[in-house]
């Protein structure tokens, strides 16, 4: 018989102060748990505090333009997210008066919302027994279960999501809930520390020596290497970026022109490229910059180029240091506009 007593006497004793857990509002609890989708908690912080500070009500954030929810989330990564974050914003106001709904139907009508944010709304602002199954839970739920059925899949986490909704207690749910989640992310990690696992009794795996099998999952997408020459064209004071565009990824963000490379380059080879793409007397490399983003990772080869007048081989604008700074950038672009001064 599983038993989740144990759990909650652990979460309550060990309980981290996020300031989204102090008597959460529902608005708060939409905009913290889509800012954790992939991104660890203690990160989190920094970025829903100043999040608050801008936008304190769902009305303020509706009222918001995209590009300055972007900047706000500049280094946060995952950039749709900010997106989605916005179009629910605008729909709760504007369709549903500013109310944020309290039934699992209703949450899942509006955009951005999905099945675990819709569990997190439920559970932690309303304290309703709700399931909030996201990665951390899912670890746990496996390895509680001995669950052999790959977790990535949809019907994998429906089925595990009904075995949680059967075990919550109904008394105060959403501390059990709380209590899974940070369970997966102190204890029952990839690695777990089993010795200090409250759940000890309750987990199949434990019993059978088998944590290490569990969760089930399929191999990981191979990453592709990127290599990019990026232009940093200077006219007048005024640099040349890019705005990617709607439906690429990191649509929304701004980035330096560049260009792909087949490999990685010596910098006298980098440079002859540079002279047949845009010629100029003036060109100067920059410190190296990289950044990770789904499964590709991409390194940077940045010049600092000044020219006389205006090119046409890039589409962009003209934007000055001071106008950069307002600018949500990719961040290995960003690091770029660090290496000039911005």
């Amino acid at each position: 018989m599983i038993s989740l007593i144990p759990l909650e006497k652990w979460f309550l004793a060990t309980k981290r102060s996020f300031p989204w857990r102090i008597h959460p509002t529902p608005y708060m609890v939409l905009v913290s748990e889509i800012m954790l989708q992939q991104t660890q908690a203690d990160r989190v912080i920094e970025y829903f505090s100043r999040w608050m500070k801008r936008y304190p009500t769902i009305e303020t954030l509706a009222k918001a333009s995209e590009e300055e929810v972007m900047k706000l989330w500049e280094g946060l990564g995952y950039y749709s997210r900010a997106r989605s974050l916005l179009k629910a914003a605008r729909y709760i106001v504007h369709e549903l008066e500013g109310v944020i709904p309290d039934t699992e139907e209703e949450l899942l009508k509006v955009p951005g919302i999905g099945p675990y944010t819709a569990g997190a709304i439920l559970s932690f602002a309303f304290q309703k027994r709700a399931a909030a199954v996201d990665a951390n839970v899912l670890r746990v739920l496996s390895r509680m279960f001995m669950y052999d059925k790959n977790v990535d899949v949809l019907s994998s986490r429906q089925e595990l999501t009904n075995r949680l909704l059967q075990i919550l207690p109904k008394k105060d749910p959403h501390i059990a809930m709380e209590g899974l989640i940070e369970l997966g992310a102190l204890v029952c990690k990839k690695v777990p520390v089993c010795a200090l696992c409250p759940l000890q009794e309750s987990c199949k795996a434990f019993q059978n020596d088998a944590t290490a099998e569990y969760p089930k999952k399929k191999a990981p997408d191979k990453r592709t290497n990127l290599f990019r020459l990026v232009f940093v064209l200077e006219l007048d004071g005024k640099f040349l970026v890019v705005k990617r565009p709607t439906g690429a990824i990191m649509a929304g963000l701004y980035e330096f022109p560049f260009v792909e490379l087949e490999s990685e380059m010596d910098e006298a080879r980098l440079m002859s490229h540079v002279h047949k793409l845009v010629p100029s007397s003036s060109v100067r490399p920059l410190p190296k910059a990289q950044h990770s983003f789904t499964r590709y990772f991409a390194k940077l080869y940045p010049f600092h180029i000044t020219v006389s007048k205006d090119i046409n081989y890039f589409d962009g604008v003209w934007k000055s240091r001071e106008e950069l700074v307002d600018l949500a950038f990719s961040s290995g672009h960003k690091r770029i506009t660090g290496f000039l001064g911005v």
